[in-house]
């Protein structure tokens, strides 16, 4: 799935601010890493502290024996054959169990987010058709339900986004809703094609195809409804340049019936035409 890619120059820095939005459009991967180098990092510096005052901990005051000591104590497992020794042990080790009971409540809230947050597996086709259907030029893509769920009362779009001039000279990047053959379908569940009739009220209309491959132009298609399995919203999007324009060409039929009657998609030839 390909999205518009915004750089921002000279803008204010609000990556910190925003830290919540970075961490949620992380994949698992990259987030549970993140945790785990946290948390060792954190390891590190308060065995550093234990280290720094020999007489913190009733272990042999090695950095190794002091980095364990400082994991049983942050992740709050209770002690061992160590403990905390007097007053500056016991002022370390309150602040590392604040520090580990806050960081586990961090995680926890930021995994049951991770969690709660209705993901959609929509697949688009790669690639945007320009040809003709009963007669009338379309632009065409396709989008498939990858999961086995039902997407109740899908609404699907289309923005094409270019740059113009007024009449009075001045420049702007504008968009247009495309009208769509179909916008909405009750179930969604296996594919659907995504049609824009090129007629008197498109705004590519008296435009040739030789003409639109010399635009410079950009396509947002995007599809929403009612995921039945959860009962929540969801929608997705995708993005598409001129680059991505073909002409002429048809998508392969993907649906097929078996002599049972069930219907089976070939997403293996989902992007493919003819």
């Amino acid at each position: 799935m390909r999205v518009l890619n915004i750089i921002r120059k000279d803008g204010p820095r609000n990556f910190l601010s925003d830290l919540y939005y970075h961490l949620m459009n992380m994949s698992w991967g990259p987030f549970l890493f993140l945790f785990l180098i946290l948390f060792i990092l954190l390891n590190i510096c308060f065995a550093l502290l234990y280290t720094a005052f020999p007489s913190s901990t009733t272990g042999d005051g090695s950095f190794l024996s002091n980095l364990f000591f400082s994991v049983h104590t942050l992740s709050t497992v209770g002690y061992g054959n160590i403990s905390p020794n007097g007053l500056i042990g016991n002022l370390i080790s309150t602040i590392e169990i604040f520090t580990g009971m806050l960081s586990l409540a961090i995680m926890t809230g930021l995994i049951f987010s991770k969690f709660s947050i209705p993901k959609s597996q929509i697949l688009f086709s790669k690639n945007l058709l320009l040809t003709k259907y009963n007669g009338v030029d379309h632009l065409m893509l396709r989008v498939a339900n990858v999961r086995s769920n039902r997407i109740m009362n899908a609404k699907a779009g289309m923005t094409l986004l270019r740059n113009e001039v007024s009449p009075e000279g001045i420049s702007l990047r504008k968009m247009h809703n495309l009208k769509l053959v179909r916008t909405e379908t009750p179930i969604f569940s296996l594919s659907l094609t995504i049609m824009h009739p090129i007629d008197s009220s498109s705004p590519l209309y008296g435009i040739s195809s030789e003409e639109i491959l010399g635009h410079q132009f950009g396509l947002t298609a995007s599809l929403s409804g009612l995921d039945e399995t959860i009962g929540q919203s969801i929608s997705a999007s995708n993005f598409y340049t001129v680059e991505d324009l073909v002409i002429n060409r048809q998508f392969k039929d993907i649906l097929e019936t078996t002599k049972h009657g069930d219907t089976v998609i070939h997403l293996d030839r989902f992007h493919e035409f003819k």
